[in-house]
């Protein structure tokens, strides 16, 4: 109950509804409908008290979805978890696991499969709303204060894992979402360089050296408000010639290379058949 935030405590052995569980026993108070289960699924993952639940997903493979051997697991969370919690871990993990068998509500989300001695992730049905109350969850515990988070840090509090698809299958969610009147008003995504993240390449370097030309040349402006780099209008730059200048220092790479490296550019620009063609192409390259 505690870590599905169902109650919290006032003092030393006494505890109370929260308002998430008013609000559950409002809207389905026979605990019948998925979404309820949902809820209650997010509200554990992003809890205080969401081990070993929320490291049971994230150790999870969440692009292959291979089958992992429980043992492994375990093993897998026992390296990471402080000592303190190693004593406790093997019953409450196995308790993890009940969770999703023998017709317990959470098995009929279709979170987690198994077979046998084997487990692994998932393909429940996602919905929109499904995928707005966990960015909702993900915002008011782990950056509440936070105007803006970039999708790098998204992907490092689990939110994939927890909803049972890869990082990319959720930028693919919240870029289709992000277009939809229907939720423009609850978040906005936008795709751009993180180019405020600590250099650790010689890549990153490079587009620090960029970013300094950028700034020189008055394109670009930064909004302290929500640390993001804006491109700067009305300048009186004149960015084609700028851009015809250093087109002579860029090596680039063709179109056949970028097609062949990159298939997700294929689904952007391409019509079926076409990217059909591109696959049977790359099949014999």
């Amino acid at each position: 109950m505690l870590a599905a935030q169902l109650i919290q405590k006032i003092k030393s052995g006494e505890y109370e509804l929260t308002d998430f569980a008013r609000a559950v026993d409002k809207n389905d108070f026979k605990l019948e409908k998925s979404s309820t289960w949902w809820s209650i699924h997010l509200a554990i993952c992003f809890s205080e008290r969401n081990e070993p639940y929320a490291s049971f997903f994230t150790s999870l493979e969440n692009i292959s979805k291979d089958w992992l051997k429980f043992d492994d697991i375990k093993n897998k969370i026992d390296s990471k978890i402080e000592d303190a919690a190693k004593g406790s871990l093997d019953p409450n993990l196995d308790g993890v696991l009940k969770m999703f068998k023998d017709d317990r509500p959470l098995e009929d989300l279709g979170l987690i499969e198994t077979q046998g001695d084997s487990v692994r992730l998932g393909s429940p049905k996602l919905t929109d709303e499904i995928i707005t109350h966990a960015i909702s969850r993900m915002k008011f515990h782990c950056f509440k204060s936070r105007p803006s988070v970039s999708f790098s840090e998204v992907t490092q509090t689990g939110l994939a894992h927890f909803l049972c698809c890869s990082n990319d299958e959720l930028r693919k969610h919240l870029r289709r979402m992000e277009q939809s009147n229907n939720w423009k008003l609850c978040f906005s995504f936008t795709e751009a360089v993180n180019v405020d993240s600590e250099p650790n390449t010689s890549a990153s370097e490079k587009l620090y050296l960029d970013l300094a030309w950028l700034k020189g040349a008055h394109l670009i402006w930064k909004n302290d408000l929500t640390q993001q780099w804006t491109l700067l209008g009305d300048s009186g730059v004149n960015v084609e010639k700028l851009i015809e200048e250093k087109l002579n220092h860029f090596a680039g790479r063709s179109a056949e290379t970028l097609l062949k490296n990159y298939p997700a550019m294929c689904d952007d620009l391409l019509p079926t058949s076409i990217r059909a063609f591109c696959v049977w192409h790359r099949a014999f390259l």
